[in-house]
């Protein structure tokens, strides 16, 4: 089922395993299919954020995120926006001398804004390369990269990679 409406196809494949792909590979098909005429990977940053702050997703808080966001971002097209860009930011705010915790902040409302995009049809992928915000919550192994993308604590990779090494060691 995409956006209520049943949708048919043989798979041709007696694997599960097959199959389930097959039919997420179709899913996707329509998903684009429907989503194709509003794609716009070109709109700048500026203009998204003048359509999040018309819909109802908008909070006040939002708003608050983005007077530290616009200044940065506001030119660049959307498909333009990925993880490099995010720790151009992420050195933009530290030499602000401002917090990790602040500018992942930040990095949560870029990213709430680019999971809507993706939701309204403007972007077909967001910055993480998953196909809508529902790839996320099936995937434990993306949300974990994510959750480390927008905490941008090397410090805390550091820290993993040194647990893992000394775990891996002791046995």
């Amino acid at each position: 089922m995409v956006n209520g409406v049943r949708h048919c196809r043989s798979t041709e494949t007696g694997n599960r395993k097959r199959a389930e792909a097959v039919e997420r590979d179709f899913k996707d098909e329509l998903r684009l299919k429907q989503s194709a005429p509003k794609l716009a990977p070109e709109m700048t940053f500026g203009e998204l954020s003048a359509k999040f702050l018309a819909s109802s997703s908008f909070k006040p808080y939002h708003f608050d995120r983005l007077k530290f966001l616009l200044p940065f971002f506001e030119q660049l097209a959307l498909k333009e926006i990925g993880k490099n860009v995010a720790s151009d930011y992420q050195a933009y705010r530290h030499k602000a001398r401002k917090l990790n915790s602040t500018i992942n902040r930040d990095l949560e409302v870029l990213r709430h804004m680019l999971f809507w995009a993706v939701d309204e049809g403007v972007l077909l992928r967001n910055a993480n390369g998953t196909i809508g915000a529902r790839a996320l919550d099936r995937s434990p192994t993306l949300m974990g990269l994510c959750r480390w993308f927008l905490s941008g604590a090397i410090e805390d990779a550091r820290v993993a990679i040194h647990c893992t090494m000394t775990a891996v060691s002791s046995l």
